[in-house]
């Protein structure tokens, strides 16, 4: 394949792109290596080929919260309660009428008749009415909901963990700088090993870029060696090489111009040219991470990964097999059910676990 034949935006730097765009933008990324290095039916299922495919459309409830986490670290305060805003609290005032039962139990004790098949609206309406003491949950929600207008609303157990991990990755004295003082949620898209790719960056510096991981730490590991079982189950070795690699392509992508969105998040033109000169004239060998666990107690961690570390290396050789089975498998098969190139061999003993005899 000597030139990609998908149609995609022009390669270069995205500072406005929506991630559901992205998502949809027919190339490469880390996940397709990943699953390439699975097997080529295991990257077709999951890629624009498969008409039947509705893999990026599956906006899980994990994902729309994630979002949240990701609108309020990486964007902060002021830009994530534009979006979002909290759903109504109750706070336990003995004078709220919590459902229809309460309310028709308050206006019966009035002797007030035809309350039976009254929705909540028309319940709370007599209750202003006949009992002003009282207040209507449905009525305070519907309030609350009117003064939120377009934003999203969110449970307030989450808003309180989302503040509570924001919180810890702005007072660890590392991480608190990862996300400062450049842009957030950056696309690139670029040619390498005779593909096309496209990265996403979560925070991008002139100077260096970072990424926001979670991980899960069910047997209550210690911390540092937590964390790195993640990254290694989660191969993000190869996300970091594809990464380190693109982000060199961007800052060659920066000086010659091909940059797109940049005013919408820099309305500073002097701003936009002086950030683009130096991002173009500064090298970047590191991508940092930092990883929050899960759970009630969002621990952040952060992490380096490095081009002068023997993982790069290894990362870029999983990347070139992954193009070599992409490449391969489109030759054999066009954009039709990809096969396995995996063919039959004899099962040897000494492959084997060692655990194949327990019984």
């Amino acid at each position: 394949m000597t030139e990609w034949i998908w149609k995609t935006p022009p390669v270069g730097i995205y500072f406005d792109m929506p991630f559901e765009e992205y998502l949809e933008i027919p190339c490469l990324n880390a996940s397709g290596i990943k699953e390439l290095n699975i097997s080529e039916t295991d990257f077709w299922t999951r890629s624009w080929m498969n008409p039947d495919n509705d893999y990026v459309d599956d906006d899980t409830k994990a994902k729309i919260e994630g979002r949240a986490y990701h609108k309020r670290i990486l964007e902060g305060e002021k830009a994530f309660y534009e979006q979002y805003a909290l759903e109504y609290e109750d706070d336990g005032s003995d004078d709220i009428l919590r459902g229809n039962d309460d309310m028709k139990a308050a206006l019966t004790s009035l002797d007030i008749k035809g309350l039976s098949g009254k929705n909540a609206a028309s319940l709370a309406g007599l209750c202003a009415r006949y009992l002003p003491q009282y207040r209507c949950l449905y009525t305070l929600k519907e309030q609350h909901k009117l003064e939120a207008g377009e934003r999203e609303m969110i449970p307030p157990n989450l808003m309180r963990h989302i503040e509570f991990t924001a919180k810890m990755i702005e007072l660890h004295p590392d991480t608190r700088e990862y996300f400062k003082g450049g842009y957030s949620e950056v696309t690139v898209i670029f040619d390498a090993f005779g593909c096309r790719f496209k990265i996403r960056f979560d925070y991008l510096k002139v100077w260096e870029a970072a990424d926001l991981k979670t991980f899960a730490n069910q047997f209550r590991a210690e911390l540092q060696k937590a964390v790195r079982k993640a990254f290694a189950n989660n191969k993000y070795h190869i996300q970091g090489t594809l990464y380190l690699t693109g982000l060199g392509i961007a800052k060659q992508y920066a000086s010659m111009g091909k940059v797109f969105g940049m005013d919408k998040v820099e309305p500073d033109a002097k701003k936009r040219e002086a950030w683009l000169k130096m991002f173009a004239e500064n090298p970047c060998n590191e991508l940092k991470y930092a990883f929050v666990q899960k759970g009630v107690a969002p621990s952040v961690i952060p992490l380096v990964f490095s081009k002068e570390e023997k993982s790069f290396a290894q990362g870029f050789e999983i990347i070139k097999n992954g193009v070599d089975r992409f490449h391969a498998a489109y030759k054999a098969y066009g954009e039709g059910y990809w096969v396995t190139s995996l063919r039959e061999e004899m099962i040897h003993y000494e492959d084997m676990p060692s655990w194949i005899n327990d019984v």
